[in-house]
């Protein structure tokens, strides 16, 4: 069973692996030539490794016409918009 907190935890443990997500969650689905454009990355190893870290937790999958959220990581990130909308309420 997932914990969506523990993963927007995962997530937010480092910035470039959060901001990869965000750009499949926003753009996707998303090529890795286009995310490493987006995250200013001159080397595609950390953009990989980012890319199979989020596979590998589930939160995003490959498909023929790129990388996209699958249902948890959709629930993920409408989650973590959904807290940091609340935290700007206060």
């Amino acid at each position: 069973m997932v914990k969506i907190p523990d993963e927007i935890r995962w997530l937010e443990d480092d910035k470039e692996r959060l901001r990869t997500f965000i750009i499949i969650a926003t753009r996707g689905p998303v090529v890795i030539r286009e995310i490493r454009r987006r995250l200013g990355a001159d080397d595609w190893w950390p953009v990989k490794c980012h890319l199979d870290s989020l596979v590998e937790h589930g939160l995003v999958a490959e498909s023929d016409v790129g990388y996209r959220l699958t249902p948890i990581g959709e629930k993920v990130y409408e989650a973590r918009k959904a807290v940091y909308y609340l935290e700007g309420v206060k």
